[in-house]
């Protein structure tokens, strides 16, 4: 069981106040309605209107759907440690290393971050693999949780470029 941070825990109750404040009011107004007003409006639903995308957007769907298959591919420098940190493992997915096994940003940047040297990485062959098994796009995750680039950023040096090893720009 994970543990609930007292900011989650504030804000769950200002929640519950504000719908406590809520359906306080509503059933004093009900109580107001009841009470015959010209021009009060009704409690009736609106008739239902199905979303219809504005074209551009359905055109981009539909490539999207006629592509069909294609690879979503989650790299960074969390990718060195397959989800496990000093002995400890994060859930269920690697890219949330540093939350789940709660790495301080200057630790993450150091020992994650500064150890990232994909040498062997060639995107010519992921490239050529991806096609191969009929993949029609690729879609990188080039900045995570973590904050990290995986492109040279004129932003920051928290980069793939500048604070890593590697000192390649892969996107």
């Amino acid at each position: 069981m994970k543990c609930v941070s007292p900011g989650a825990v504030r804000t769950a109750a200002a929640l519950l106040a504000a719908l406590a404040i809520g359906l306080f009011c509503a059933g004093f107004s009900a109580a107001k309605e009841a009470q015959p007003q010209s021009g009060a409006l009704s409690a009736a639903p609106p008739p239902f209107v199905p979303y219809t995308p504005p074209p551009q957007k359905a055109a981009a769907l539909a490539r999207w759907r006629d592509a069909s298959f294609g690879l979503f591919l989650h790299f960074g420098v969390y990718s060195t440690f397959g989800g496990e940190y000093e002995g400890r493992r994060s859930g269920a997915y690697a890219e949330w290393l540093m939350h789940d096994v709660r790495i301080p940003v200057a630790e993450y940047r150091k020992k994650v971050a500064g150890v990232f040297n994909p040498t062997e990485f060639n995107a010519d062959e992921w490239a050529r693999i991806a096609k191969e098994t009929g993949m029609r796009y690729v879609v990188i995750t080039s900045k995570h949780h973590d904050g990290f680039a995986m492109w040279h950023s004129k932003v920051t040096d928290y980069n793939v470029v500048d604070a890593t090893p590697f000192h390649r720009d892969v996107i």
